[in-house]
């Protein structure tokens, strides 16, 4: 694991530990790294993101029910039921979520019985004190907070972690990336009506090909790809949770292509986002 999501995990272990729901979920996501096989632990990242759900934290609820429904992990066992309660719960609070997929594989008794429960179901908060990192800013104060993180977040650039290494580009590279182009995408992406989005984030990545074919032949550096990547990856900064795992998934093909073993952090650090990072940073400061 690369350094910086190192330190960051800790910062989130500690806050979870006292019972922060926001970071219970951040640690969990990160046993639960679909790109990263090797530094996963299903059962360990789930226990986290149920902590996390209990509270009423809605990402969470979401993402337990992705995992239920997908069957990505053979330590977590399909379920449609409790991926229906969980997705349900999530769509209480206005949040992205797949219920109606997950209600295709269920009977309307089951449906009807799920949903008594979504109606009785109350969050379990923590008795724990929060840790000063993740408090709730007041109101009055928000903006200046915002304001605050995003100049720590002009300081801070991902790429500025990346160690340049020569790739090998033959012609055959350009091939399997023209391969790649015409190849369909995205085909697991969820959802009923996912045409838009499946539309949008094809869009963005045949526009990261298309650069790739183009110029990688005479810009074989890591550098230079991942500098290409980071600004697909900050086209797709407001997609929802499952477009950026899908899209991550893409861009590991397109690394397996170029010979790239690593994105030192880069992709990760799209994927969980800065607000965190950048919290941490702030409070520094202010010592």
């Amino acid at each position: 694991m690369f350094n910086w999501l190192k330190s960051q995990k800790e910062t989130w272990r500690k806050a979870a530990e006292q019972g922060d729901a926001i970071q219970q979920f951040n640690f969990g996501m990160t046993y639960l790294d679909r790109l990263n096989p090797k530094e996963s632990d299903p059962i360990e990242g789930m226990k986290w993101l149920r902590k996390a759900a209990e509270q009423g934290y809605a990402p969470a609820q979401n993402n337990i029910g992705n995992f239920l429904m997908r069957g990505w992990y053979k330590e977590i066992k399909q379920n449609y039921e409790e991926a229906y309660f969980w997705h349900s719960l999530a769509a209480k609070a206005d949040y992205y979520n797949s219920a109606d997929e997950a209600a295709k594989h269920l009977t309307p008794e089951q449906i009807k019985e799920i949903d008594q429960r979504v109606k009785e179901w109350k969050p379990v908060m923590t008795q724990v004190s929060q840790p000063e990192i993740s408090s709730a800013i007041p109101e009055e104060e928000m903006e200046a907070a915002q304001n605050a993180i995003r100049r720590k977040s002009a300081e801070f650039d991902p790429i500025s972690k990346v160690v340049d290494k020569r790739l090998t580009v033959s012609k055959d590279t350009v091939s399997q990336l023209a391969k790649f182009k015409k190849a369909e995408k995205f085909v697991d992406l969820p959802g009923v009506d996912n045409a838009a989005e499946k539309k949008r984030l094809s869009e963005h990545l045949d526009n990261l090909v298309d650069k790739l074919i183009a110029d990688v032949s005479k810009n074989p550096s890591k550098l230079w790809v991942l500098t290409q990547f980071q600004v697909v990856l900050e086209a797709i900064w407001d997609e929802d949770t499952e477009a950026q795992e899908h899209f991550g998934v893409e861009l590991k093909k397109l690394m397996d292509i170029l010979g790239m073993e690593s994105s030192d952090g880069l992709i990760g650090y799209y994927r969980y986002g800065d607000l965190v990072y950048m919290m941490q940073e702030l409070k520094t400061d202010k010592k």
